[in-house]
């Protein structure tokens, strides 16, 4: 490695977990094999809805992020495989090198939002 991938594995790898940190994550591989906690290691960044499709009742949105990782919980997620997060699944469209032990993973989440109708009550 480089020295900056030296010092930001010493240095900047702890500072980001002790900023950005989560738990509670879990990640499933594409082949179905056993899920993976990720426990010390995750920060999820630049959270955002994307886009939005209309369908019959209401919109699909399409929300994505990054998921920012240690190998030491997991080498490198794949392609095709899940993250669930605060009980949400969040699907991997792509995985970019580990730089300093760290890995980053392009996700993406979709959900649905109701319309509303004039005069409609709950």
């Amino acid at each position: 490695m480089s020295e900056f991938d030296d010092n930001c594995a010493e240095i900047g790898r702890p500072a980001l977990l002790a900023a950005l940190g989560d738990a509670g994550i879990t990640y499933t591989p594409a082949d179905g094999s056993a899920a993976v906690s990720l426990t010390s290691s995750v920060a999820l960044v630049g959270r955002r809805a994307d886009r939005e499709e209309a369908e019959e009742g209401g919109l699909r949105i399409f929300d994505r992020a990054e998921l920012i990782g240690s190998e030491a919980d997991l080498s490198e997620p794949q392609h095709g495989g899940t993250f669930s997060i605060a009980g949400e699944t969040w699907a991997i469209e792509g995985v970019s090198p580990a730089v300093g032990g760290m890995w980053t993973a392009r996700i993406v989440r979709t959900g649905v939002h109701e319309k509303t109708n004039r005069g409609y009550r709950l």
